[in-house]
């Protein structure tokens, strides 16, 4: 089990940090706050007294802060985060900040060996609370040195991000030509038949890491076939319940 840092536990990150504890994964927290510090130590979780001393025992930090001088602080400090953190470390930065300052941090962090994600959060405190907030980050190509499916695109859809190391499909320019389905040596990319667009996720070299790492099980890995099949029998399904509304409200539907 990944071992979690958390920094920032206001509104929002007080209760996604209650929430981790409670799902069982080991958790430190940095914080100035000596009665939070006290809480959380009651809690279960492991107090850091530094940044750097956060990173150190974490694998995964997650930033819920104020602004991006906050993180900048927080990662470039005397004791930051990135003079304790072991090589792979991963920080995902869920405060909102300005793209452009996600992509300079993700370039810094790179040359330091701390993978980045730009990683922004909507649902509110009562999301948070429950648990039901939507992160907000997108995925890594492992073929993003040399992407095939770019180079395919007739249109030029698909473009890179080279400070995050992603590729991205504009939706607007795609012609569902489906080239770069054809050129994805992963099977990585595939046609959503029923809202019509080209979907790019990363199957991790045909191993999709989401599956293992979801505790909820709430995510499935099916096919391409397999997914246009169930999409279609729930289709068939509300028809079919809407069909019996209309009996209902009708008296029977004439023949």
């Amino acid at each position: 089990m990944e071992k979690i840092g958390l920094i920032g536990t206001g509104i929002m990150g007080y209760p996604i940090a209650r929430n981790l504890l409670k799902a069982g994964y080991p958790l430190t927290i940095y914080t100035r706050r000596e009665n939070i510090n006290q809480e959380f130590k009651e809690f279960g979780a492991s107090i850091a007294s530094t940044p750097a001393e956060l990173a150190a025992k974490s694998s995964i930090i997650f930033l819920i802060v104020n602004n991006s001088d906050d993180v900048t602080e927080l990662l470039y400090s005397t004791s930051g985060i990135v003079s304790g953190a072991a090589p792979g470390t991963i920080v995902a930065d869920m405060t909102t900040t300005d793209p452009e300052f996600s992509k300079s941090i993700a370039k810094r962090l790179t040359s330091d060996q701390i993978e980045f994600l730009d990683a922004p959060i909507s649902g509110g405190a009562l999301g948070a609370q429950n648990a039901k907030i939507v992160v907000m980050v997108q995925t890594f190509c492992q073929q993003f040195e040399d992407a095939a499916c770019m180079a395919a695109c007739p249109v030029s859809a698909i473009t890179n991000n080279e400070a995050l190391g992603t590729l991205e499909i504009d939706g607007e320019l795609c012609i569902m030509c489906e080239d770069c389905i054809a050129a994805c040596p992963f099977k990585a990319i595939y046609q959503d038949g029923i809202d019509e667009k080209i979907i790019a996720c990363d199957l991790c070299e045909g191993d999709p890491q989401c599956v293992t790492y979801c505790e909820t099980k709430a995510i499935e890995f099916l096919e391409k076939d397999s997914v246009t099949k169930q999409k279609k029998q729930q289709s068939l399904q509300e028809l079919k319940g809407l069909l019996k509304l209309l009996q209902v409200y009708t008296g029977g539907l004439d023949s």
